[in-house]
This record gives structure tokens, C-alpha cells and sequence, in this order.
């Protein structure tokens, strides 16, 4: 027998629905990314099996569909396992927890890669105790095989988060992250070029909750980043570059408003918003050595039933140096619900 359930049945079995609906339009009108519009879902219906409290297999389908096409865009088997040698640790193997649950900032990888490439596999380990936030993963984005004729495409990264200081309702984190991403592969039917982007950041975050009836607060970070051309046949007109981003974000109930700075000296990224970049995305002729954006968002996240969240969002870039305005809009229902077997 099944029943819905949100509150951790210590069931063995239990069958969980993820699934994201996002529209978000882009109004890009530089020289450096390309407008479009992202309107679909993703479902991803995945059958756990508790063997005890520490191990733990599943299974299931990833579905992706965008709007306007007639058959699905993807459709592959998952598979999943999860150990918890101690508490607080988490070493999984198949589908892993990727997206924004890497806790990275956008200028190493960018938002609209939680709605294009959802579905990561590799091996990742995980450590979150509260005070102190760790991941580490090797993302298989594809596999090659000798004599295939497209490369292997894989992504290496490290994020973590741990506090300094934590005094009444103020907390200083210090953050640390990094993202290699590669393609290659040997002994393939077609030579390529091999391709390695590496960004390496760093910084402090400051938060600070107000004692009012609404959950409210404030937010502050400053992080520096390094990014490099590890190929070994350099194409890019630029080895390596940094870049420094600064935000200020304030928060209450539903809604939440940042504005942000950034600066960088020869910046790219294989993941990152192309809109923070010193080399195009659409011209490969186009570049700006020295690039300063301002950042304004707004959001609005509520949960209006057991399991389901809505989201609106809205936000605005100048890019100074090129004399840009950019901005996008968009709307998710974020679905995360747990079915339960119910012993007999």
C-alpha cells in the first residue's frame, strides 16, 4: 500500500518525485551570449530502498522536455548509491546531488545549467554538519570509448563552506571552491583539440538574522577567483585571469533583493554566466579584457503546499564597459515529494 508522506517514514521503500517546470526568458543584447528562452521540465521519479540507516540503493528515470517539441529531449535510467560511514558524511555513486547544491557562484557556473543539464553522475562525497559545508565530485557529463567518435567530457569540483565566527545572530563563513572542467579522451576515430578550464575562488561571507515575526536577514560576500587555460593547445587569447565579485543581499518572509559588482582582468569560464566573461560565447573575434557589471535580483520562493515551492524571479545586468542592459524574468513550481510503502 502506498501513502504520501512528508515527515520521514521509516519505511524501507519509498518512491521519490523530483520535478522542476521553469520558464526563464532571457533579453540579452551584447556581443557575448546569445538570447533565449528556457521553457520546459525535468521529472525524475526515483524508487530508494533503505537497506539500513547507513546504505541505501534507488533507482529510476530522468525525463527532460522543452516546450514546443514533440518527443523528449532526454530520457536515461538512474541509478544510485548511498553510504553514510559516520554522521554527517555522505559517499554516493550514480546519479549524485549536482546543480545548486554545489553551493557555487555563477561566474563558475552559471543558473541556467540547473535547467539545461540537471542530471550529473559521477561520485561525489559530502559533509554538512551546520557549521561547516564540504563537497567533492567528478561529474561524467559523457562517456567515449575507443574509436568513438566525440569526446569524453567530465568535470572535477570542490566547494566548501565553514564558519570563523558565529556571535547571536551574526556568522562569518569562509568559502572556498573549485572547478575543473575537461574534454578529451584517447584513442578516439577523430582527432580534437583537448580542452581543460580550471577557476579556482575564495572569500568571506557575512550573515546576519533580524529578530522580527518573518524569517529576515541580510548577506554579504566578496570572492576572489582565478581562472586559467590548462589545454594543453591554447586557443583563447588569454592564459589566465581573475575576477572579484561583491554582494550585498537583504531578505524577509518570501522575498529576497541583492545587488552585486564584478570585476575582472581577461575572465573565462566553461561553466560560468557568459555575462560576466572577457571572451564571447557568440563571436569568437569579440573580447574585453577588463569587464565591470552591476547586478541587480529579486525573488520571490514560497512552499504553498507540502512539497511544492514557487518561485519568480527578476534580474538585470549593466555590463559598464560595454554599455549593456540585460535582464531576465522568469517563474518555476519546484515539486519534492516523498511516497511511502506502508508495511502491511
Amino acid at each position: 500500500m502506498l501513502v504520501a508522506d512528508q515527515k520521514g517514514d521509516l519505511s524501507r521503500f519509498k518512491l521519490h518525485l523530483s520535478n522542476h517546470n521553469f520558464f526563464k526568458n532571457n533579453e540579452y543584447f551584447n556581443d557575448y551570449v546569445y538570447s533565449y528562452t528556457l521553457l520546459g521540465a525535468h521529472l525524475k521519479p526515483m524508487l530508494i530502498y533503505d537497506i539500513s540507516k547507513k546504505l541505501s540503493v534507488s533507482g529510476g528515470l530522468y525525463l527532460q522536455k522543452y516546450a514546443g517539441t514533440d518527443v523528449l529531449n532526454t530520457l536515461k535510467p538512474l541509478y544510485r548509491i548511498e553510504y553514510k560511514p559516520v554522521e554527517n558524511l555522505s559517499i554516493i555513486m550514480g546519479a549524485i546531488d549536482g546543480g545548486w547544491k554545489h553551493r557555487l557562484v555563477e561566474q563558475i557556473y552559471r543558473f541556467d545549467r540547473h535547467l539545461i543539464d540537471n542530471d550529473e553522475e559521477g561520485v561525489q562525497f559530502v559533509f554538512d554538519n551546520g557549521k561547516a559545508f564540504g563537497d567533492v565530485w567528478i561529474n561524467w557529463d559523457k562517456a567515449a570509448f575507443p574509436r568513438d567518435l566525440h569526446q569524453e567530457q567530465l568535470q572535477i569540483g570542490i566547494s566548501g563552506e565553514f564558519s570563523l565566527f558565529t556571535s547571536g545572530f551574526s556568522k562569518f563563513n569562509l568559502v572556498g571552491q573549485m572547478l575543473w572542467a575537461h574534454n578529451g579522451g584517447q584513442d578516439l576515430a577523430v582527432t580534437y583539440r583537448v580542452r581543460s578550464f580550471g577557476a579556482l575562488a575564495g572569500g568571506l561571507r557575512f550573515s546576519r538574522m533580524f529578530a522580527l515575526r518573518q524569517a529576515s536577514g541580510c548577506k554579504f560576500e566578496s570572492i576572489f577567483i582565478r581562472n586559467s587555460d590548462l589545454s594543453p593547445e591554447k586557443k583563447l587569447p588569454y592564459r589566465n585571469g581573475y575576477g572579484i565579485h561583491t554582494q550585498l543581499e537583504a531578505y524577509y518572509s518570501y522575498f529576497s533583493l541583492s545587488v552585486a559588482y564584478w570585476y575582472d582582468h581577461q575572465y573565462f569560464s566553461a561553466l560560468g554566466e557568459p555575462l560576466y566573461q572577457s571572451v564571447s560565447n557568440k563571436w569568437g573575434s569579440v573580447f574585453a579584457p577588463e569587464r565591470r557589471v552591476f547586478t541587480g535580483k529579486f525573488a520571490f520562493i514560497k512552499e504553498v503546499t507540502p512539497g511544492l515551492k514557487v518561485a519568480v524571479h527578476y534580474g538585470a545586468y549593466w555590463g559598464r564597459d560595454i554599455k549593456s542592459f540585460d535582464y531576465f524574468y522568469g517563474m518555476h513550481l519546484i515539486l519534492n515529494y516523498n511516497v511511502f510503502f506502508k508495511k502491511s
